[in-house]
């Protein structure tokens, strides 16, 4: 049986998914593969943040 995917929880994306960057007025597209820490779970998705580049930017993308 599966776990329930929580807040904090890790995941790893298994397509490419564009993602809005924390603080700037752009777009980016997270690779697949990707890890990413889910921050926000709603009823039929999950806010999940993911680091562009260690010590750069931040971004956001709602995962379904």
């Amino acid at each position: 049986m599966k776990r329930a995917i929580s807040e904090i929880d890790v995941v790893k994306l298994l397509t490419p998914i564009d993602a809005n960057v924390i603080g700037q007025d752009r777009i980016e597209t997270i690779s697949l593969g990707s890890l990413g820490t889910v921050v926000m779970v709603h009823d039929n998705a999950y806010e999940v943040e993911f680091a562009l580049e260690i010590g750069s930017a931040f971004a956001l993308a709602t995962v379904k």
